[in-house]
């Protein structure tokens, strides 16, 4: 048990550590780029995060399960030849028909922009690959170190561009350069691993365990993909029905709010997978166990952010970010609503990874897309107005996330009794 809450603190450190950059930066770039910009940024973000889960087929997620290094590389090798493949034909895909294809969605301003997607893809993937490699290393110092210098690194670089005034191109290529900034630390820390292990490795490794972890492509990748939906939906659905400025607030609150807490939840659940892969399924009811000391730290760490943050966004908003953003700053506090669920569901959910539970997993990402697309639709068709609609949205989402974890406690508690 120490071990996991060593680990989380040190991921949750370095996400916290790289989102206080993050926020810092804010201020600053809300002075040197527009709602609409953001707007533009916003769309892309989205994007290029919808496409991410579908890179690798999800073959990174199991990278900690191995019991074996050659095993685990034979693994993180397929993610790589996976990786470059989807990259090359996502390429292909905007070069012929990139414009259209946007313009047609509804996203015309992200248009000029779209050569950028497949670059983003590939190093955002390939950052979270090698992320899951140290997370089978519990290297969780590193990866601390690296999201602090990737935030610093990409943060400075929408702040320099911004100076120079040369539009969401300059969000956009922040991002990516943040990305790529991160990789240099994986790569010096693993590089002698990596170079044992190539001589070793043979395309009959690659099918054994591209068969061994089929689960993951088959069912993970199209759970992520639902995620990722269910994630971006407020965005994306925004963006078609309100103007570039309200896009622009939102996305901007989910900036400074849901990708930040987002992030911390990820590395807090990469040292909890990290730490209870090791136990294994057959051990569910040690899991089950751990489970109950992780939510109520996670819920501590939560809540007294989440009361801040609902009492107090707007006017922090107005008078950080200027007045022209108090838009976000309302939404910002609607989405403190479902910080705490969120925060718990979101990390606990790793131990059906663990049970290989996949089509539960699919099932469950399922319910939240409907959950939410119900939430963002049914006012929008009423005429609500886009308060109205993230209100809504929170609501829902924090209703759903207490259901889910109710749901990851029965399938443990039943894997407990099959055990048994």
């Amino acid at each position: 048990m120490k071990s996991i809450l060593q680990g989380m603190m040190a991921l949750a450190a370095g996400a916290t550590g790289a989102r206080g950059v993050a926020l810092l930066s804010i201020p600053l770039l809300t002075r040197l780029y527009s709602p609409e910009q953001f707007g533009v940024f916003g769309l892309f973000s989205s994007v290029l995060l919808l496409l991410v889960p579908l890179a690798t087929f999800r073959y990174m997620t199991a990278l900690p399960l191995p019991r074996t290094d050659r095993a685990a590389f034979a693994v993180l090798a397929l993610a790589f030849v996976l990786l470059g493949g989807f990259s090359l034909v996502l390429l292909v895909v905007v070069l012929l028909a990139g414009a259209p294809l946007l313009i047609g969605l509804g996203f015309g301003d992200l248009a000029p922009y779209a050569l950028l997607i497949p670059v983003g893809v590939f190093f955002a993937s390939l950052f979270e690959t090698l992320s899951m490699w140290a997370t089978r290393a519990r290297a969780y110092r590193v990866i601390a170190v690296t999201q602090i210098w990737q935030a610093v690194a990409g943060e400075g670089s929408k702040i320099v561009l911004g100076v120079l005034s040369v539009g969401p191109i300059g969000l956009i290529s922040g991002f990516i350069l943040g990305q790529i900034s991160g990789l240099r630390s994986f790569v010096t820390r693993f590089w002698a691993v990596f170079r044992a292990f190539l001589p070793r490795l043979s395309v009959r490794q690659m099918r054994i365990v591209a068969y061994r972890y089929r689960g993951f492509p088959i069912n993970r990748m199209p759970a992520q993909f639902l995620l990722a939906l269910g994630m971006h939906a407020p965005l994306l659905l925004t963006a078609g029905y309100f103007d570039a400025e309200t896009t622009g607030q939102l996305a901007l609150a989910m900036l400074a709010f849901a990708l930040p807490f987002a992030l911390v939840g990820q590395a807090t659940s990469r040292a909890y997978f990290g730490e209870m892969a090791k136990l294994g399924a057959q051990n569910a009811d040690e899991i089950l166990i751990r489970m109950r000391h992780v939510m109520l730290t996670l819920g501590l760490m939560a809540l007294p952010v989440s009361a801040v943050l609902f009492l107090y966004a707007k006017p922090l908003a107005a008078f950080v970010l200027g007045s022209e953003w108090a838009q976000a700053g309302r939404f910002i506090a609607f989405l403190a609503i479902a910080l705490v669920p969120q925060f718990i569901s979101a990390t606990v959910i790793r131990s059906l990874d663990i049970l290989e539970a996949h089509l539960l997993v699919i099932l469950l990402y399922f319910t939240r897309l409907v959950v939410v697309a119900s939430a963002l639709w049914i006012p929008q068709i009423n005429a609500a107005s886009p308060e109205t609609i993230v209100l809504a949205y929170s609501c829902s989402l924090a209703i759903f996330y207490l259901m889910q974890t109710c749901v990851i406690y029965w399938a443990l508690h039943r894997k407990q009794r099959q055990v048994a």
